[in-house]
């Protein structure tokens, strides 16, 4: 296949600053069975991840999850799980356990890998959900390994809403690179290479 560009909008680079975010963040944390969905997703990978951490109400949560997607629920009949992850686990601060810290990273951008096609970024400054500092991370090390990035920041715009916002310019960047023309991305765009 030959792919002339990518799009990525509210990219997670950093998941521990991601689930910090759902289990701290008051705006986030009112979506926290993503989160916790996320945190199991990563746990369908790595078992030693989470599974030694739950208590009964994790494992009620996980089973309700399992099927779901997006922090829903698959049809249990249960109720979306809510709160903080230590009301899953039977430790105090699930964030912060060696085998959690040890195996999140290898979930985070870049973890060695750049992309070889040109990248459209976006972002929204506010993001309620995803650190726009660790996307500011990962688009300097892309720039820095020579990747052709294109990023726009966005001033307004919860996750969910900056994303559908951007979806017009997500198409008229892909049919630029489709056509071999001119990269089109909004006024504001910045590109490195």
């Amino acid at each position: 296949m030959n792919v002339v560009g990518v799009a990525s909008g509210g990219t997670p680079a950093n998941f521990k600053d991601v689930l910090e975010q759902f289990d701290n963040n008051t705006a986030a944390n009112a979506l926290s069975s993503i989160g916790l969905d996320l945190m199991l997703g990563i746990n369908g990978a790595w078992p030693s991840f989470l599974t030694p951490y739950l208590n009964q109400k994790g494992i009620d949560a996980a089973n309700a999850l399992k099927d779901g997607c997006g922090g829903q629920l698959s049809q249990t009949g249960a109720d979306v799980p809510t709160g903080h992850f230590a009301d899953y686990t039977n430790v105090a601060d699930p964030l912060n356990v060696s085998t959690i810290d040890a195996i999140l990273p290898k979930n985070d951008l870049p973890n060695g890998r750049n992309p070889i096609d040109p990248i459209y970024v976006y972002h929204s400054q506010v993001d309620e959900l995803v650190p726009i500092g660790d996307t500011n991370s990962l688009v300097r090390t892309w720039c820095a390994a020579g990747v052709h990035v294109a990023y726009y920041r966005g001033l307004q715009g919860d996750h969910v809403s900056f994303d559908a916002t951007m979806a017009p310019t997500v198409f008229t960047y892909l049919a630029s690179r489709f056509r071999g023309g001119p990269e089109a991305t909004p006024a504001g765009t910045t590109t490195c290479n």
